[in-house]
């Protein structure tokens, strides 16, 4: 039988995907225990390019026969809650939705296994091991389970929380009432007493320049565009990772893209990314100049109805959004929990505080208010 030692753990640095990597990824993302779309190489190169400002550790399981396994891509920090403890964090930046790492769904135990292994073993710079923004009940997760199961020496403290889903094959209308329904038709007929309004819906294989190029300016316009904002039009590095995202997830029939338009102008737009049966609500904007009309929500409702006739094969959209989002949270009532692992192995400071981890905190906290 198979086990950990079968496989090989190594490490990359750098910025920037090889062109062999991207293509091993690619690989292995087509046999993954469990898809993972901000970890492909389409999105996940583009993203240690141009977001990423801390150096990057990519670690690298291969089988015996040398084949790509696992991919854990990190971001290596000096220092872990401000002291100084070496830590991984899985690259999770602004726009990730989901960061869980690549791992073969054949003998994906093992494979999880030489990833910790080399860990404890100090093949790559890190006391603490932050592993974010995951699925809880994934089949990752699963295997983290019996994998640390199977070892000494690992503590390990998780933080869960949940947020917003969407499943329209088993709950078409989700919150949106028949009450609700009939305020959203006066404000429609509102906006439109505006002007011409319309919806668009992007189809496969027209040019999607003009939709980059108008959704940068609507996000602009928007709260994000302000100071300390994340609009990706606001830096060279946001427009050239969203243009560069968009175009990669068009060439694989992987994008959805809704738009209202006002006179022909957009004032509220919605992309998605899909993965197997499902998608991810990616970004949306709208311009706050027609708020009262709350054109954002028109556009989330009529994105919901046209999954619904139009796409029987989505079985879930994953809105991404924090907890505690108003919007979404009224519209789509389903739940997806998403949790944050800490590890660290062997007798050490990094160990005490993941185990003792919401002691710390809680410590921290206090005296921030004091």
């Amino acid at each position: 039988m198979s086990s950990a030692s079968a496989y090989s753990f190594s490490t990359i640095a750098g910025h920037r995907l090889p062109e062999p990597l991207a293509r091993e990824i690619d690989a292995l993302a087509a046999e993954a225990a469990e898809p993972s779309i901000f970890v492909e190489a389409w999105m996940l190169g583009p993203a240690l390019e141009h977001l990423i400002a801390e150096d990057v550790v990519v670690a690298l399981v291969r089988d015996g026969d040398g084949r790509l396994a696992g991919l854990f891509p990190f971001e290596s920090r000096r220092r872990f809650s401000g002291l100084p403890l070496p830590a991984l964090s899985l690259v999770a930046h602004p726009h990730a939705l989901l960061f869980t790492p690549l791992v073969s769904r054949h003998r994906s135990d093992e494979i999880v296994g030489a990833f910790l292994d080399g860990i404890a073993a100090g093949r790559a710079p890190a006391r603490i091991v932050d592993l974010r923004n995951i699925a809880v009940d994934g089949p990752f997760v699963q295997a983290l389970d019996r994998a640390l199961q199977a070892r000494r020496g690992w503590s390990r403290h998780v933080e869960t929380r949940e947020r917003a889903l969407f499943k329209p094959r088993d709950n078409p209308d989700a919150g949106v009432s028949g009450k609700h329904r009939k305020e959203l038709r006066r404000l429609e007929r509102r906006l439109g007493d505006e002007g011409d309004l319309t919806y668009r819906i992007f189809e496969p294989g027209e040019p999607v320049q003009p939709w980059v190029e108008q959704f940068l300016a609507l996000e602009v316009r928007g709260w994000k565009g302000q100071e300390g904002g994340r609009a990706f039009g606001l830096d060279e590095g946001g427009r050239a990772f969203f243009g560069g995202i968009i175009a990669s997830a068009a060439e694989r029939r992987r994008l959805q893209m809704f738009s209202l338009l006002l006179d022909g102008v957009p004032i509220a737009m919605k992309i998605n990314f899909l993965l197997g049966d499902g998608g991810y609500a990616f970004k949306i904007a709208y311009d706050e100049a027609y708020a009262k009309y709350s054109p954002g929500v028109l556009l989330e409702v009529f994105f919901m109805t046209h999954i619904v006739e139009k796409c029987p094969e989505i079985a879930w959209v994953d809105s991404g959004a924090r907890s505690d989002h108003p919007m979404i949270n009224r519209l789509w009532t389903d739940r997806r929990r998403v949790g944050d692992h800490l590890l660290a192995h062997g007798v050490s400071p990094a160990r005490l505080i993941v185990r003792h981890w919401w002691l710390n905190r809680a410590l921290r906290n206090y005296v921030h208010r004091g």
